[in-house]
């Protein structure tokens, strides 16, 4: 689709993956060691972790991240894993609460002074992680900062890393499983989900009819045309990249709403059994 050329596969490309598959490799570690001391950890978090490993490690792949950088629809469905889907799982893993419940007291009683922090309460706000995550998003795709991405691999490794922190963040502000001081309510928490909704939707709708991001002259990261529509005719610019990029925009619409729904049922489920003084939480997660 693009004239681009990709180089064959080196051993740094496997460098994404191998550290998904460490992460995933410490939290096992972790988990087994509280299990031997019974500590009250639910195999139904570790399922949920290695489940949001997986994602992560397919979305971090080497054929993946060559397929994402040749084709907005495959950058379209690497975003989809790592951004939206893989950070549900992962935060269902509670990985702050294993890591908390295995470190020393005194380094326990540290990281809780410094996670009831101001900067971590404005940080860890749910509009705050809200405006990192598709505020990251509106930038990547409606400037040209994603055709510079891909001609430059530092540039594409920060924005593939912001996708993972700002995804982890905005799953984690929402879901409120593990709890902090001065969490926002439930009202907050479902008034930001679905503000996502409504602005993820409009940015797909803005990248279809103006088909952004400008992918016309990726090599030198430059837009070659200015994308106008007369009579929903697309002008000054190649039909086959058009469609790809509303096949992509296409694709962040529909699998988006689908992970911004699976939150809004795991909000709802969690809200469910914290109301419910005769049903233990442990019938979802027990131990």
């Amino acid at each position: 689709m693009m004239n681009i050329a990709i180089p064959e596969e080196t051993w740094q490309d496997y460098i994404p993956v191998s550290i998904v598959a460490l992460l995933g490799i410490t939290y096992l570690l972790l988990f087994l060691g509280l299990r031997r001391r019974r500590r009250n950890i639910s195999y139904w978090h570790l399922g949920s972790f290695v489940i949001g490993t997986f994602i992560l490690a397919v979305g971090m792949a080497p054929p993946m991240m060559h397929w994402g950088h040749d084709d907005i629809r495959g950058h379209m469905v690497q975003h989809l894993l790592i951004a939206m889907y893989a950070p549900i799982f992962l935060v269902l893993g509670v990985p702050l609460k294993l890591l908390l419940l295995s470190v020393p007291p005194s380094v326990a009683r540290n990281m809780t002074i410094f996670l009831k922090s101001r900067a971590i309460h404005i940080l860890s706000h749910p509009f705050t992680a809200l405006l990192l995550n598709v505020g990251g998003m509106y930038i990547l795709y409606l400037t040209p900062l994603y055709q510079l991405s891909l001609g430059s691999p530092l540039l594409h490794g920060v924005v593939h890393v912001h996708f993972v922190l700002a995804g982890c963040l905005f799953a984690w502000s929402v879901i409120g499983l593990e709890a902090l001081p001065n969490r926002p309510d439930l009202y907050v928490r479902l008034a930001v989900i679905f503000l996502s909704i409504a602005l993820h939707g409009c940015l797909c709708k803005i990248m279809y009819v103006y088909a952004l991001p400008d992918i016309t002259n990726t090599a030198a990261g430059i837009g070659a045309a200015t994308c106008k529509t007369y009579s929903g005719v697309m002008t000054g610019v190649d039909e086959g990249m058009v469609a790809a990029g509303q096949e992509a925009a296409v694709m962040m619409y529909y699998w988006g709403d689908l992970a911004e729904l699976i939150l809004l049922v795991i909000v709802f489920t969690l809200w469910f059994f914290r109301k419910q003084p005769n049903v233990r939480l442990r019938t979802v997660f027990p131990g």
